[in-house]
């Protein structure tokens, strides 16, 4: 579960264009359920993501005016660097909001502060 913040943001995207100018090609990182995470978000579809337990990959989807993401769970002999291993975990819709550097998940009216970065500096 992302951990909410009070920060104040003004400019929740709410356009495919804006969703996805701001995301894809780049790299967010924040935490959820107390760990860091760091994800780049690839053009094609496919998300290849860290966390202290390891690599992971899944795919993201704009579906009305949300950025949605879902996970191949590790499985048994699952491979989860390799695209399309594993089974895939239920859709996660979340809102954008991003004003100037701070970025932000929003889910519930709640927002989840993040870093986005340009690009894929991690190489992931």
């Amino acid at each position: 579960m992302l951990s909410p913040t009070s920060l104040s943001f003004c400019a929740v995207l709410t356009t495919e264009a804006e969703i996805r100018h701001a995301i894809i090609g780049n790299t967010i990182s924040g935490t959820e359920d107390g760990k860091p995470y760091t994800e780049y978000y690839q053009p094609d579809g496919y998300i290849h993501g860290r966390e202290p337990e390891g690599s992971y990959v899944g795919e993201w989807r704009i579906a009305d005016r949300s950025f949605c993401v879902r996970y191949f769970d590790k499985g048994e002999g699952a491979d989860r660097e390799e695209e399309g291993s594993g089974s895939i975990g239920a859709w996660e819709c979340m809102g954008v909001d991003i004003q100037g550097s701070l970025f932000a998940w929003v889910k519930d009216g709640d927002h989840y502060k993040a870093r986005l970065v340009p690009g894929n500096p991690n190489k992931m």
